[in-house]
């Protein structure tokens, strides 16, 4: 059986629009399952070097429990525990690090790190956030955007107000979509009589700004 090639995840665009609703679709599937106390062990046995070149919180933390969750074995590092940080090449780094592990993610400043890491590497690479691109966080945004529109399908069924939500919102970096979104998702609060602006859910309706950009 002849080996499949790696596949390296450094931009969205490296996905079809098929394998992109592939994707949302499993996630869906396996967030619903981790809702109710199941989890699949599809990476069992195996190994992920979690490179951090930049300080993280959530992405770090998002990718650390979801390798462990999944089964593997999360190794974390930074510049201070490699000798990425002493004068190593990215290009070695790749090279010694695709003998221990299966998989590696980076998160650092210029994407041409990252390109240069997928080129050597004999393992998947994924970009956990460069100055260019962050494409996890966007595919974690249009998660959200599906289930907003879950919802609002869900609130027109009822004939109540319809939420809007928009790519990015909440995020750190809205503008890795290109542009900088011009919604703001609201809390609803304990409606009054007489407001004038209806909510659903957790989402309340804003009017849009002129010149916005619509989905």
């Amino acid at each position: 059986m002849t080996p499949k090639a790696k596949r390296d995840f450094l931009r969205v665009a490296d996905l079809s629009g098929d394998e992109l609703r592939q994707l949302l679709d499993h996630a869906t599937a396996m967030k619903n399952q981790r809702r109710h106390g199941g989890q699949r062990r599809s990476l069992e046995g195996r190994s992920v070097a979690l490179i951090f070149e930049k300080s993280s919180t959530r992405t770090r933390v998002s990718f650390e429990v979801g390798a462990y969750e999944l089964g593997a074995h999360p190794v974390v590092l930074n510049t201070r525990d490699m000798q990425l940080g002493r004068g190593e090449s990215i290009v070695d780094t790749a090279r010694t690090l695709s003998r221990y592990v299966h998989a590696i993610v980076l998160r650092t400043a210029g994407h041409d790190r990252v390109e240069a890491l997928a080129a050597a590497a004999s393992v998947p690479v994924i970009n956990a956030l460069t100055d260019d691109h962050h494409p996890c966080q966007i595919l974690a945004d249009l998660l959200t955007v599906r289930e907003r529109r879950a919802l609002w399908r869900a609130c027109a069924t009822r004939g109540s107000a319809t939420p809007t939500t928009s790519p990015g919102a909440g995020s750190r970096r809205p503008s890795a979509w290109g542009w900088r979104s011009p919604w703001r998702p609201r809390r609803a609060t304990a409606s009054r009589r007489g407001s004038s602006r209806p909510t659903c859910g957790r989402w309340s309706i804003r009017g849009r700004p002129r010149g916005a950009r619509t989905w």
